[in-house]
């Protein structure tokens, strides 16, 4: 069967592809890729902390600075989902700018920008805030792991020699947001 240019058949259908991506997801990429690129910096607000923990206990200072718990897996692990869906939005953003897509082209890339960010949003954005709150148990001392063990059942202070050290988090965090959030004001600024 062969095409049929119809602008009211084609109107409907588009109004109902907008409809079905949801209010919460109805962001521009650009605005999207701004949100990764907070998610990313807050895992510098790591580096405060560990400047200023307190030098007294079991986690003082020197021991926050060079923890590598196992829960800094996890801030790596969505560093890179975040990181990696960034990069997804940005080549959407890109490939309907510059590309001359068919329409159910352009509405596959719809349909792939609200699973990045829906990846984005929902693991990624767990990973970093666990990871942040178990920084912040780090910080708070011995009382609140102790917490953290009666109420999880797990031990916070488990080290991993896979787990990057949480500056090294930290820093990567701001590196991965300074990057994203360049690329949400160039996918701005072409917009």
């Amino acid at each position: 069967m062969a095409d049929i240019d119809d602008p009211i058949t084609d109107s409907v259908l588009d109004e109902e592809r907008q409809r079905y991506r949801g209010a919460w997801l109805d962001q521009s990429i650009p605005r999207k890729l701004l949100y990764i690129a907070v998610l990313l910096g807050s895992l510098g607000l790591a580096l405060p902390m560990v400047v200023a923990a307190p030098d007294h206990g079991l986690f003082d200072g020197e021991t926050l600075r060079s923890a590598a718990p196992t829960g800094m897996l996890l801030a790596v692990v969505g560093i890179g989902i975040l990181s990696a869906c960034a990069l997804g939005l940005g080549a959407i953003h890109l490939a309907r700018r510059r590309l001359d897509l068919d329409p159910q082209a352009a509405y596959s890339t719809y349909v792939l920008e609200d699973m990045a960010g829906m990846l984005a949003f929902v693991p990624g954005s767990l990973s970093v805030g666990y990871s942040q709150f178990l920084v912040v148990v780090f910080f708070r001392g011995r009382g609140a792991v102790e917490a953290y063990t009666r109420v999880l059942g797990a031990d916070p202070t488990a080290q991993s020699s896979l787990a990057p050290p949480v500056p090294l988090v930290a820093l990567a965090g701001i590196v991965a947001a300074a990057a994203v959030y360049a690329l949400s004001q160039y996918a701005a600024y072409t917009d």
